[in-house]
């Protein structure tokens, strides 16, 4: 009768997980003003078109848009099926970087891995050496991401790049170089500087069960749970004003965290690190001129770029500088006043492609 009654309660926590189904809102963004829109916007309409997932690696991944069908992994699936499509400027950009960088990642023999195409060790490694450059950094840019380490600037189309260390990777060993995923719904940090986010990616098993589409069958053909969908992870970030993650959980219904990595080698301590990254559209570009002896733009890492021109020949006094929207065909003055021979001119990312001129008065 007890293990009756134990079955009952088992079957009915069951019945009311299954009853609450994790519902994702696929009415697109009516503006493409930001690239991370743009990316939602895609990743929406392979949301509303998917018929049947699986996690695949190549040669078995599959991306067959007229059926709805999409076999990958984390990678593939954020580069080959969200990026090429979306933004294939931004995978221009991280694809120019892998193809001098193939085999830059070693494999669990010791050996430099093979590659056919960008895999989540490449997008960490360009975005934190080559753009982020230097761990001190909080943040930089290029024409195409804006990086950055502080979990509190994470918004939807973000994407959260986790890298294993090699040496975890050769020991224990793991093939897999880390994983990647699109940040959807953010919640605040909590008093332990924890957050808990719901992400989008292609896994082999679900983030939370309770929450996540693959574990309610949804799409009705994810095959053993696995491929795309939408769960819910938690990441713990440092204490000490930087706010960088450096922990998560797959779960957040479990007890493990999966940490840096250090000698005591197991399953949980794998990580060389996490970043985050956001793709954006270049602000900016002033027209060339003789009278221009420099231009440039400066991050200042709150959303928003400084483009800088420095004049010659004349005093700055002797121009102005105008600007034209990419959607609008009339010239507008900036209103900036020269400090010195340098106008500098405050642009956010989120706004179209912004055109900037220098004229004689």
């Amino acid at each position: 009768m007890k293990n009756s009654f134990a079955a009952i309660i088992y079957l009915a926590a069951a019945v009311s997980i299954s009853a609450v189904p994790v519902e994702i809102n696929t009415t697109p963004y009516y503006s493409n003003d930001t690239a991370c829109k743009v990316l939602a916007n895609r990743l929406k309409h392979v949301w509303r078109n998917i018929t049947e997932t699986s996690y695949e690696h190549v040669p078995t991944s599959v991306i067959d848009e007229m059926n709805g069908i999409y076999r990958f992994d984390c990678s593939g699936f954020i580069c080959e099926i969200l990026l090429r499509v979306a933004l294939p400027d931004h995978y221009d950009d991280v694809y120019a970087y892998w193809e001098t960088h193939k085999t830059s990642i070693v494999g669990t023999n010791g050996l430099p891995m093979n590659t056919t195409r960008p895999l989540a060790g490449h997008f960490y490694d360009y975005f934190r050496d080559t753009i982020l450059v230097s761990a001190d950094n909080l943040s930089a840019s290029n024409d195409y991401w804006y990086v950055f380490q502080d979990i509190r600037e994470l918004q939807r189309g973000d994407l959260i790049v986790v890298r294993y260390d090699d040496e975890w990777r050769q020991l224990y060993p793991n093939g897999t170089t880390g994983h990647m995923m699109i940040a959807w719904d953010i919640e605040a940090l909590d008093e332990y500087n924890n957050s808990v986010v719901r992400v989008f990616d292609s896994t082999e098993s679900p983030h939370t069960e309770a929450e996540d589409t693959r574990a309610q069958n949804n799409p009705p053909n994810a095959i053993d749970q696995s491929g795309i969908g939408s769960g819910l992870m938690e990441f713990k970030a440092s204490n000490n004003g930087k706010y960088r993650p450096y922990q998560y959980k797959w779960s957040t219904t479990s007890s493990d965290w999966y940490a840096l990595y250090d000698t005591a080698v197991n399953n949980y301590e794998r990580l060389e690190g996490i970043i985050l990254a956001r793709p954006i559209f270049t602000p900016y570009i002033v027209q060339a001129n003789p009278d221009i002896e420099s231009s440039r733009v400066v991050d200042q890492g709150d959303g928003t770029f400084t483009v800088e021109i420095t004049v010659t020949n004349r005093p700055a006094s002797a121009y102005t500088v105008e600007y034209i929207d990419s959607l609008t065909p009339v010239w507008n003055d900036t209103g900036a006043s020269p400090a010195g021979d340098t106008f500098s001119i405050s642009v956010s990312n989120s706004i179209p492609k912004r055109f900037f001129r220098l004229i004689r008065n």
